[in-house]
């Protein structure tokens, strides 16, 4: 069977960005130089790695540099590079990409972007610049100079570190090894623009990730066994939650339905209900599925998610998610552009999250709003235990959205809506993975309430739901709404599964790694009047000091607050503890507010509204912030809100 917890992907988030990853200490030769040198005899041993491993470490680093709008830059400052010490800039495949600093006289800094041309010799290179470059080498693998771009305005801004120059760095490719070391984060107050890069394989991983497709997807309904199988809900003035057991009534506050329960339930075969082991012949693999949810009312939701595939790079929505597409209901194509203008500022403000808790030694007003927040003493320092722990949890959204390590996307699906369900009965014949009938051992048709997993599901107003279009997420929904989930007032749902296998002498979890997470999106929140379309927007709406932080939330927290249930699940706090409202927020103790997901959401638009900065190009960029607020605790208790203060200038 398949037990469905909430995603803790700090393990599939892996190492992500990172602090520079050494290797093996090295030796400066005097006569190593910036010229191309392809590693043939009598010059090298041949490295037998893959051109398109190549093109794709060359492809992700040029992507990962664009995400910022100055571009972001890798450092290596002689002191950290002693001996002409080498650092692993990125692997893929056959192949890894290295940094080695042969001049220990200057500290250098150069961008990723300008790396990533060293190995293919540019986006749109030609033959010839392609045979400059280090993928000219072919498998052989080599090593190169950096090739700068010196008319790049990042060399002559102020994000430039002071005292930094652009010579000193080759870039080598080289096989990748069997085992990488350990990929290790950055470290607290080290710039963004000096981070190393990962490698993107999950440790102990080798090829593509891959399950074999599974059965049929039910849910044992003994929830009271779990600490995971949580609801909760959020409004932007009041917030309702509940934690989902059977027999649980809701709170008496506004749109609080009964809590809804979805479980899939499928087959890859249409002949037998199940598929048999080779080991165990008689035994089928039932999945067990809970999930959580994040709306502007309660819900609950669960969904089943069997196959596996390997991820393309890319920075776009669809190359993080398996994104619903076509024409059909739960299609997210009439949002694709404004998805990804929701990534670009997910991925900004967790940035400038990061970077404002490194000046928390310097800043008063990251110290206040830590304290706002997370009840973090302000006479705390930086490299304070708790700080880094709340650190490392924006530090792991970060990564996650920027694809360090790639992750496969078939563990993270995205849907626009839930109108792809419709109502089934629970006389009808169960349906297997297939949308085919099933029967059991003795060809008899097996009827959705024959599935003692599911007699319990209907106990009351629930009724089966089935995806009418996505053959590889089929399953049962159980739920008063189902197909409505997204009513007018909800925002969006995130569900998780986990793999337990059903044996004779019991049940055997899945190792941790081993989960899906999904994302329900629902049209209220791309249209949701309350909050604004963009950070742009919410700088600009702040026209009096005293404006509520909770009314400056742009569209796009919301994909943030899912993303926190996708990655951390039941480490946060769920059910009636979970809160939402600003008012409720600030309240919270600090052993509550540092595992509310809503507390990080706020802080992370604080910081950016506060150290965001203005396109003067582009004054149009959803990103932008022309206007730069502080905020604070305000009001008295009882009546507390965390209001706009000043302009920053």
């Amino acid at each position: 069977m398949m037990l469905i917890n909430h995603v803790p992907l700090a393990l599939l988030a892996g190492g992500a960005v990172a602090s520079p990853l050494t290797l093996a200490p090295r030796t400066c030769y005097p006569n190593e130089n910036d010229k191309q040198l392809c590693y043939r005899p009598p010059n090298g041993d041949p490295q037998g790695v893959d051109i398109k491993d190549v093109q794709f470490i060359a492809t992700y680093l040029r992507n990962y540099g664009a995400q910022t709008r100055a571009g972001r830059l890798f450092n290596m400052a002689a002191k950290d590079t002693s001996g002409c010490g080498e650092w692993q800039v990125y692997a893929h495949g056959t192949a890894q990409a290295v940094a080695k600093h042969i001049d220990p006289s200057v500290d250098t800094s150069v961008l990723f972007a300008d790396i990533a041309t060293t190995i293919d010799g540019g986006a749109n290179a030609t033959p010839a610049q392609q045979a400059a470059a280090l993928i000219g080498c072919g498998t052989d693998g080599g090593s190169l100079g950096v090739a700068v771009n010196a008319s790049n305005p990042a060399y002559s801004g102020s994000t430039y570190p002071k005292g930094y120059v652009t010579k000193g760095i080759v870039v080598k490719i080289v096989m990748a090894g069997s085992g990488h070391p350990p990929r290790q984060r950055r470290k607290p107050g080290q710039a963004m623009s000096s981070e190393g890069l990962f490698n993107d394989r999950h440790p102990g991983q080798t090829g593509s990730s891959a399950l074999t497709p599974l059965v049929y997807m039910v849910c044992l309904c003994e929830l009271a066994r779990t600490d995971s199988i949580n609801c909760h809900a959020r409004k932007p003035a009041v917030s309702s939650s509940y934690t989902f057991y059977r027999a649980l009534e809701p709170r008496p506050l506004p749109l609080a339905p009964a809590p809804m329960s979805i479980f899939p339930f499928a087959s890859p075969s249409h002949e037998l209900p199940y598929r048999y082991h080779t080991d165990h012949p008689s035994l089928p693999i039932w999945p067990q599925l809970f999930s959580m949810a994040h709306t502007f009312r309660l819900q609950h939701l669960v969904v089943a998610l069997l196959a596996f595939s390997s991820c393309t790079i890319a920075v776009g929505i669809p190359d993080i998610y398996t994104v619903q597409t076509g024409n059909g209901p739960g299609s997210c194509d009439a949002h694709a552009a404004v998805l990804d203008e929701w990534l670009e500022e997910c991925i900004f403000s967790t940035d400038a999250a990061l970077d404002a808790i490194d000046t928390y030694d310097q800043s008063k007003s990251v110290r206040n709003a830590m304290y706002a927040f997370f009840r973090v003493p302000t006479t705390s320092k930086g490299d304070s235990d708790i700080i880094q722990e709340i650190r490392k949890f924006i530090e792991d959204v970060f990564d996650f959205y920027n694809m360090s390590p790639v992750n496969d996307k078939t563990n993270f699906w995205l849907h626009c809506d839930s109108t792809f369900l419709s109502e089934h009965q629970t006389t009808d014949a169960a349906w297997d993975l297939n949308g085919k009938e099933m029967h059991n051992s003795k060809n008899e048709l097996i009827l959705i309430q024959d599935v003692d997993e599911y007699k319990l599901q209907v106990s009351g107003k629930e009724k089966p739901w089935w995806p009418t279009n996505i053959t590889d997420l089929n399953g049962y929904y159980f739920d008063e709404d189902g197909g409505h989930f997204c009513s007018a007032t909800n925002l969006g749902v995130t569900a998780s599964i986990r793999r337990i296998e059903r044996r004779p002498n019991g049940s055997t979890l899945a190792p941790k790694d081993e989960r899906i997470a999904s994302i329900i999106i629902c049209p209220s929140a791309f249209s949701n009047p309350r909050a604004p379309n963009n950070y742009r927007d919410a700088s600009n709406n702040i026209v009096l000091p005293g404006k509520s932080l909770g009314d400056c939330l742009p569209k796009s927290a919301t994909l943030l607050h899912e993303t926190f249930h996708a990655i951390f699940g039941e480490v946060m706090l769920a059910g009636p503890a979970e809160k939402y409202d600003i008012a409720d927020v600030i309240n919270l103790s600090a052993l509550k507010s540092q595992k509310n997901i809503e507390n990080y959401v706020f802080f992370i638009a604080h910081m950016y509204l506060l150290f965001g900065q203005a396109n003067a190009k582009n004054p149009q960029d959803p990103v932008s912030v022309p206007k730069n607020w502080d905020f604070k605790v305000t009001g008295t208790r009882g009546k507390k809100t965390y209001g706009a203060v000043n302009i920053i200038p």
